[in-house]
């Protein structure tokens, strides 16, 4: 008894240490658990509230005067996009509008929800067409389904909402699209040897010259490094893929070419005065994809996972690499130039 009297200070400190160290551990267990759950049994990041409730009905005209009841669409995947179109935003909206074109034929449909009424055709309408609906809200839709301007909801089959989020993130976005569009099962993909006649047959204009130019023409004879992309941010700084393609660019010389091509709905004049700002010299080629082809070829060629997505073509014409998710990593000029030989 003598000696917990004199040491019951060091023993408590003791007590809590150990008490500090189990909860540590099973802390430490339930994350390691939680993670390693199935997407099935985790609730997206979404708004937890609205989660799995009927999706709240309207019937309003859309901007090209065709009437839309949202509950006539039941049974499909619906993808609602509340919007203010400003002009940074244009890159996040020609990339859901593919996506819906992408897998229209799996029942999958977009609405846009123009939050500012009556901007709409002053704001974008001059840059782009979109063929996908838009509404212009008198704030009743944005109101009942709870939605601020540039949140996705994503409807499921059942016309119950299952995903709602508020910021431009492409990959959640296709992550959750796909877990209710195909139930967590693998979207259909083109095979290597299908993918290479389908780009080759593209064509392309050519955003300096005006010329319209096929893909398979201007890779024979050349090493090409081809970078897709379904749209960039016109108003955003150069990126990572950008500054990889110039260096590409100056390091090739006459051993090969690099061109940059842009998804169907990108303006050229946008893109030229884009590339002028910042940097993009006459050594890179760029283009925006061209001809009633596109929807079903080049969004087939594109994987919505992987954007941008880079093909190197050899002097045959025969894609000798082509980029799948996670390549991203470690991609690099050296990378590039080595399989351009």
């Amino acid at each position: 008894m003598g000696f917990l009297k004199r040491n019951w200070l060091y023993i408590l400190i003791g007590i809590l240490l150990l008490l500090n160290l189990v909860l540590g551990i099973y802390n430490f267990t339930s994350v390691r658990s939680e993670k390693g759950k199935s997407s099935k049994e985790k609730l997206p990041p979404s708004d937890e509230s609205f989660y799995n409730s009927p999706a709240p009905d309207f019937a309003k005209d859309s901007v090209d005067g065709k009437r839309i009841r949202l509950s006539s669409l039941k049974g499909n995947v619906i993808i609602l996009r509340f919007s203010r179109f400003y002009l940074e935003e244009l890159p996040y909206l020609l990339y859901l509008e593919h996506l819906a074109k992408r897998f229209k034929e799996y029942g999958v449909s977009l609405i846009f929800i123009n939050s500012l009424g009556k901007h709409y055709k002053e704001s974008i309408e001059k840059f782009v067409h979109l063929d996908s609906p838009v509404i212009e809200d008198d704030g009743s839709i944005s109101s009942s389904f709870k939605s601020n301007p540039y949140e996705t909801v994503i409807i499921g089959r059942d016309f119950k909402i299952k995903f709602k989020y508020g910021m431009f993130d492409k990959r959640t976005i296709y992550n959750q699209f796909i877990r209710f569009a195909f139930e967590d099962k693998s979207p259909p993909v083109l095979k290597d040897d299908e993918i290479e006649p389908l780009i080759k047959s593209l064509s392309f204009k050519d955003v300096r010259s005006g010329k319209i130019k096929r893909i398979g023409d201007f890779v024979r004879g050349k090493s090409t490094v081809l970078n897709l992309f379904i749209s960039t941010c016109m108003g955003c700084p150069e990126g990572r893929r950008i500054s990889l393609l110039k260096e590409v660019g100056k390091l090739s010389g006459s051993k090969g070419e690099v061109l940059i091509l842009f998804g169907k709905g990108n303006g050229s004049e946008m893109i030229r005065d884009w590339a002028e700002r910042i940097g993009i010299d006459e050594s890179i080629s760029i283009g925006v994809i061209e001809g009633s082809d596109f929807d079903d070829d080049y969004l087939k060629v594109f994987r919505f996972e992987i954007d941008p997505r880079i093909f190197i073509f050899d002097r045959e014409g025969k894609i000798v690499y082509s980029e799948e998710e996670g390549d991203e990593r470690f991609i690099s000029p050296e990378f590039l130039m080595e399989r351009m030989r």
